[in-house]
């Protein structure tokens, strides 16, 4: 495959590779739908279909990452990490299901690494995924997580996929130690209390045109 510098592919080569991504990705809903068919719960499904995303995600920061210089590769793979969070970094992906990550830098990551990872988001949105993704600093992360019971209950559940071990591990530290363990009581006081609301907002999905299944009680 010739990747230029700039990322933009040939148009012959750029329409193939968004058909094979398009393929990866009914693939694996579809060996989804055969494990279920075969008997497979519905744990065991979702953990496949977990797994197999997590290949193609992987598979698709390292294509772009290889189209930077071998500075800005290692910049990158030094400084910066592909995680998971909340359902996603359980390893419970539903089909169709929202794909949940953060991308965590260090500044050392340079200046292009939001570009980078738009690069990245188009694909994944490109081959039919649909994500809820975030590109924040640990600190930002940590400030959001604290100001959010949504966000705080997400990062507490992530996961490394791709990237720096020693960045992963600082980032949950911080959020162990800041979003958690200094106030344990304020944090799950602060998740009751959006679960409340959450509820309080779809107290009646049966009369909805497209009723939110997720929060209502029940």
């Amino acid at each position: 495959m010739a990747l230029s510098v700039n990322g933009i592919l040939p148009a012959d080569e750029s329409l193939a590779r968004l058909a094979a991504n398009k393929a990866r990705v009914a693939e694996i809903r579809e060996h989804a739908r055969q494990l279920y068919e075969g008997g497979a719960t519905g744990v065991q499904v979702a953990a496949d279909i977990s797994a197999s995303t997590d290949a193609f995600l992987s598979e698709l920061l390292l294509e772009r990452l290889q189209q930077l210089d071998e500075g800005q590769q290692s910049r990158v793979a030094q400084h910066s990490a592909m995680i998971a969070v909340g359902g996603t970094g359980r390893g419970e992906l539903a089909p169709f299901s929202d794909v949940d990550l953060l991308f965590l830098y260090a500044p050392a990551a340079g200046r292009d690494y939001p570009d980078f990872v738009a690069h990245v988001v188009r694909d994944c949105w490109d081959a039919g995924l649909t994500l809820g993704h975030s590109v924040r600093t640990i600190g930002e992360s940590v400030g959001m997580a604290r100001q959010d019971a949504q966000v705080a209950t997400a990062v507490i559940e992530a996961r490394l996929l791709w990237g720096s071990q020693g960045l992963f591990e600082r980032f949950q530290k911080a959020v162990s130690r800041k979003v958690v363990g200094r106030r344990r009581r304020a944090f799950v006081a602060a998740c009751v209390a959006s679960r409340h609301a959450a509820r309080a907002e779809h107290r009646q999905p049966v009369r909805e045109h497209e009723p939110d299944v997720k929060p209502p009680p029940g």
